[in-house]
């Protein structure tokens, strides 16, 4: 399955959660989206969202208050346009 990487670092909320709810639309189920964010209420607000909406995430913190949230596109979450 695809893997594709969203650079939110330096952005504010709720910028993250709008530039990866659109990512999410443009995505096919099974899709990986991997996310780096710079700020933990970020990481939160995506991770709410995610669940409210069927998709598994995972988050690996990383140096320097950096985070990686993996997020897996379900079947019944984004579809491609056209599909």
């Amino acid at each position: 399955m695809p893997e594709f990487l969203l650079d939110t670092v330096g952005d504010v909320c709720p910028v993250p959660l709008l530039k990866v709810q659109k990512e999410a639309r443009r995505l096919g189920p099974g899709d990986l989206l991997v996310i780096e964010i710079g700020q933990p209420r970020t990481v939160r607000n995506i991770i709410e969202w995610a669940a409210k909406n069927g998709y598994a995430t995972e988050v690996s913190p990383e140096a320097h208050g950096m985070w990686r949230l993996g997020l897996r596109l379900g079947a019944g979450g984004a579809r491609k346009a056209g599909r």
